[in-house]
């Protein structure tokens, strides 16, 4: 693990960076003990459980508006944050730092957690550089915003931040309002990334009794609190799984009814129609992941193709999942990466080719699809620890002595017959 350069990087951008060990050890790499992400342990669970269930790097906002990255690593979770966008008073740290637990005595202002201004740049660059040294994949700042569904770039955010600010005393006013609201709206969607159509829906209709005013006419009102669930909704379906070509062609229709309804009992119905078929979409696609499970049919595809020129990307494209995910749970799944499990069935099939066939090594080298005859021999000694030639002479000396005895001409000439070769027991 890269603790000494993750260490660098932090002090660097002045970024709170803490690493999370499979064993339960954490180690702070940058900033201070008294961050949220040490404080809550329910907010560790949750970046755990979102940066388990994705291939790119984590980026997430909270309810303060305040970003969080987490990356999962092969030794265990980098998570980096709090970062923030605009500037922040002290009373709004402190209020901010307590809700996660921070213990501070509400009489002093000389011991207010510290909490770095970033440009939306700053913060993609410092996630972007983490990720590279943890996993070794490059990702672009396009992807890391992109991939978490952030339809606005956090630099844009930043300047519309500037411009909509609220005054101290008006944040502490609309605070609990809008706590209430994102924890609905956090809900909501939570059940429709689970499958769960009417607990989603249900949640809905709670958040409509507390939603603003969002046109001065009430039809427009339905009509635009209709189009923010269908279009959130979309987003949550796509985060679990549901290709963006299919949500938006949802989303489009859904939104195109709610125009030619006349009433807001018509257009909330319509509404809960769109979040009951996202819901249904992700619970149907649920199913159908757990009974054909990825890592089995990459096997299955493996096993057919193995004598071919074969990448990961191929396997991937074939099965319709991305090469970053098919990696990540193929070595999760089985403890090696899809290269090493390629090589070790082209050695199997080598192996009793040794055993039940007269082709050269050469020959068999060529079959199994190895590059030339040294270079199938090293492989082979690496994994079987005796040489090819070593590994014939033993095992067919064993089947000798086992009883078999010489063989007759016709028993040798189909043995040895090329075109009978490839329907032998491989």
């Amino acid at each position: 693990m890269q603790e000494e350069r993750l260490k660098k990087l932090g002090a660097a951008a002045r970024a709170p960076i803490i690493f999370m060990y499979e064993d339960g050890r954490d180690a702070v790499l940058s900033g201070s003990q008294e961050t949220p992400v040490l404080l809550s342990r329910q907010l560790r669970q949750q970046f755990v459980r979102k940066a388990s269930d994705q291939e790119l790097p984590l980026l997430i906002r909270d309810e303060f508006e305040l970003y969080y990255a987490c990356i999962h690593a092969q030794e265990g979770f980098c998570m980096i944050g709090p970062m923030s966008v605009v500037p922040r008073s002290d009373a709004a740290v402190r209020a901010m730092f307590r809700k996660y637990g921070w213990q501070g005595d509400r009489r002093r202002t000389d011991d207010t957690p510290q909490l770095h201004v970033f440009t939306g740049g700053q913060i993609l660059a410092v996630v972007c550089i983490a990720a590279e040294l943890l996993t070794g994949i490059v990702y672009t700042e396009e992807e890391i915003l992109s991939g978490n569904h952030l339809s606005l770039s956090v630099q844009d955010e930043a300047k519309e931040k500037a411009e909509y600010s609220l005054s101290e005393e008006e944040q502490d006013e609309y605070e609990e309002t809008w706590r209430h609201s994102y924890r609905q709206e956090h809900d909501m969607l939570d059940a429709v990334r689970e499958g769960r159509g009417e607990d989603a829906v249900r949640l809905s209709r709670e958040m409509d009794q507390d939603s603003g005013r969002l046109s001065s006419k009430a039809l427009g009102h339905w009509r635009n609190l209709a189009v923010i669930g269908i279009t959130l909704s979309s987003r949550a379906a796509i985060d679990s799984g549901i290709s963006p070509g299919e949500a938006y062609r949802i989303s489009g229709f859904y939104i195109s009814r709610c125009d030619s309804c006349s009433s807001a009992a018509e257009i909330l119905s319509m509404r809960d129609a769109a979040i009951r078929e996202f819901a249904g979409r992700v619970s149907e696609k649920k199913r159908q992941q757990n009974s054909s499970n990825y890592t089995e049919l990459c096997k299955n595809y493996i096993s057919r193709h193995y004598r071919e020129k074969l990448y990961l990307e191929d396997a991937a494209g074939k099965i319709g999942i991305s090469p970053y995910y098919l990696s990540r749970r193929f070595r999760k799944d089985t403890g090696t990466t899809f290269q090493e499990y390629l090589t070790r069935v082209r050695i199997d099939r080598a192996s009793n080719m040794l055993k039940y066939s007269e082709l050269t090594l050469a020959q068999i080298a060529e079959y199994v699809n190895f590059p030339s005859q040294s270079y199938f021999g090293r492989v082979f000694r690496e994994h079987m620890h005796m040489t090819p030639r070593q590994y014939r002479d033993r095992y067919k000396a064993a089947e000798w002595e086992s009883g078999k005895g010489p063989e007759t001409a016709g028993e040798k000439s189909r043995r040895t017959d090329p075109s009978r070769q490839s329907r032998r027991k491989i």
